[in-house]
Parts: C-alpha cells; sequence; structure tokens
C-alpha cells in the first residue's frame, strides 16, 4: 500500500489581497490536506488523491472560522460517510474528517471489490476564492470510479458569509420576486449558449429536461459581477449531455441584494 499525507498551510492565495485592503485586521487563512494513496484487493487497486482547502484561521473571528470550516469539510468529504461510519464527531476537525474519509474509501472499496472485482479511482480538488470582505466562495471538483457502467464527476459550490460563518442560500441573496424569475433566467441562458431561441428545438437535439423542469440550483457560485449555476449530469439532463454551466451577470438582475457584492 502506497501512501503519503500532507497538511500545508498557506498564507497567500488568489484574491486575498482585496480582503487585505478591506479588512486588514482579518485576513483569512487557509490550509491543506493532501493524501495520496493506493488501496489493493487482490489483484485490483483503488488510486485515492486528493487536495482538501479549508479556512484555517480567520483573525480573531474564531466562531466564524469554526462555521465555515466545518460547512468546507461536509462539502469536500460529504455526509454520506457519517451515515455509514455512525458518528460525526470527526467533522468537526479537518484532518481527523481526511482519516475518517480515507478509511470511508478503503471499507467500500474492499467490499466492493471482493463481490466485482474492478480498479478505481477517486480524485478531488477543492480551492477558495475571496469576492470581497463579505463572502468566501469554494469550489469542489470530483472525478471518480467505483464501479458500474461509467465513471461520474461532478462539481459543488458554495459561499459563505464571512460576519456569520453561514452558507449562503439563494434566498439570502433575492428578493421572492427574483427567486421566482430565476428559472425563466436560466433556461434563456442555455438557449442562448446552444445558439436557439426554442426549448423544443434544444430538446430535439439534446437532452434536457423540459423547460419547465429547469430549476434555480443552490449549487451557485458568486463572483463579484456574476452568479454562475452549475448542473452535474443527471440534474437537468442526461449522463452523455455532460455538466452545464450557466453564467448569468448581476447587473440588472431582478431582485438580487447588491449589497453582498458591494465592495
Amino acid at each position: 500500500m502506497k501512501r503519503t499525507f500532507n497538511i500545508l498551510s498557506v498564507a497567500a492565495i488568489a484574491g486575498l489581497t482585496a480582503v487585505t485592503s478591506c479588512a486588514p485586521d482579518a485576513v483569512p487563512e487557509m490550509a491543506v490536506v493532501e493524501k495520496t494513496e493506493s488501496i489493493a484487493s487482490g489483484e485490483n487497486s483503488f488510486d485515492m488523491d486528493y487536495r482538501f482547502e479549508y479556512l484555517a484561521a480567520y483573525g480573531d473571528n474564531d466562531e466564524v472560522a469554526r462555521k465555515i470550516r466545518q460547512g468546507q469539510i461536509v462539502d469536500f468529504f460529504g455526509s454520506v460517510m457519517v451515515e455509514a461510519l455512525g458518528t460525526d464527531e470527526f467533522m468537526n476537525d479537518p484532518v481527523e474528517a481526511a482519516a475518517a474519509f480515507d478509511e470511508f474509501n478503503r471499507m467500500g472499496y474492499v467490499a466492493a471489490a471482493a463481490e466485482f472485482p474492478f480498479d478505481g479511482f477517486m480524485s478531488a480538488r477543492s480551492w477558495t476564492e475571496i469576492v470581497n470582505e463579505r463572502i468566501l466562495a469554494y469550489t469542489v471538483e470530483e472525478a471518480s470510479y467505483t464501479g458500474g457502467a461509467h465513471g461520474m464527476e461532478f462539481t459543488k459550490y458554495s459561499n459563505y458569509d464571512l460576519q456569520t460563518g453561514h452558507r449562503l442560500a439563494l434566498a439570502d441573496l433575492f428578493s421572492p420576486e427574483g427567486l421566482a424569475a430565476l428559472p425563466g433566467v436560466i433556461a434563456g441562458r442555455i438557449l442562448e449558449d446552444n445558439g436557439e431561441t426554442d426549448w423544443q428545438a434544444l430538446a430535439a437535439k439534446t437532452c434536457y429536461c423540459d423547460q419547465g423542469d429547469v430549476y434555480a440550483s443552490e449549487n451557485f457560485l458568486l463572483a463579484s459581477d456574476r452568479i454562475t449555476f452549475f448542473y452535474n449530469p443527471y440534474d437537468i439532463s442526461c449522463y452523455a449531455q455532460g455538466p452545464t454551466k450557466v453564467e448569468v451577470e448581476l447587473e440588472g438582475l431582478e431582485g438580487f441584494r447588491d449589497e453582498m457584492v458591494e465592495k
């Protein structure tokens, strides 16, 4: 079994300058847990490789940092292993969460490969962007093959309030009227991105769902000038269609609360 495990401190990350100029006494400090391991099962193996970036400290705002860090642990390692392992105690500590995740994958692969031998892998990366002194945006990308007809790839976005530590939902950013209008805006952008003006014409050459089933996903990422919605395979289309990424400019967007991204 080949295994490496590293914990790195990251004092300077992309976008940190913007926060330093706005809040010099509260600079987000990141840390990284990295892991590479090959899990053997007979003649087969499962290769695990990940890089987990998380908020280690935020000035004197210990409670805010703790809430965001706990959210990032769930974002990256997922809540499914809590049920599988029968405890959530490790979800408060990044290193303990990483160790639990490793054990979860070892147990899962060994059990699955004993019944249906296969070579598998899991590769995941996460990174942080500081939008402004109010918002920390977080991205997780993962690709894996755990048996079956094909592998899977997914992207998960989260946005955290640096004042409270809470994960932001669309309802925090839009008025009720703005929320109601979002599915139509998103469907219109999907049509535009595919060079179509009619959903039936789009459906004829793709495998998107019915237009009425397009929804405003909570899987979104904020930037200073836009909001990006990400739909993984099977969310609004078949696997063969692949993921759908929809970028919408914030300027003039109905019901958006501009104060969230004002510098």
